[in-house]
């Protein structure tokens, strides 16, 4: 990412409906959130290695969507199925080999586990 033009993409990008909040992708890209409001409102004067991680975060965000966009059409319908183990490590190894937060990622899992064990009515978690 060097060009403006890219600066520039990366701008509509944080535009898109669909994205979490600005706070939500600054702590997934280990950035400030006003790094994040400057670039969606195309105030970024150069590409940085900051810059560059806020980029992939929502290239990944942008992927989310597609693929849940995909399997949500009338065509991807009868195509779900859950994933197995390797291909969840291989996730989990592609987000910690992006450089982003692993923390946020053990976090969200807690707070899964959590929601899934008390809609099977099994007693919480401590």
């Amino acid at each position: 990412m060097e060009k403006a033009t890219d600066l520039a993409q990366l701008a509509a990008m944080l535009r898109a409906p669909g994205l979490p909040p600005q706070v939500v992708l600054a702590a997934e890209a280990r950035v400030d959130q006003s790094l994040v409001s400057r670039a969606r409102g195309g105030k970024l004067k150069r590409a940085t290695q900051r810059v560059a991680r806020l980029e992939r975060v929502v290239r990944s965000r942008f992927e989310q969507l597609a693929l849940a966009e995909r399997l949500a059409s009338e065509e991807g319908k009868g195509c779900i199925k859950p994933p197995g183990h390797a291909e969840v490590l291989e996730q989990v190894s592609s987000y910690l080999a992006d450089g982003l937060d692993g923390s946020l990622l053990v976090q969200q899992l807690a707070v899964l586990r959590r929601a899934q064990r008390s809609r099977a009515g099994r007693p919480p978690l401590p």
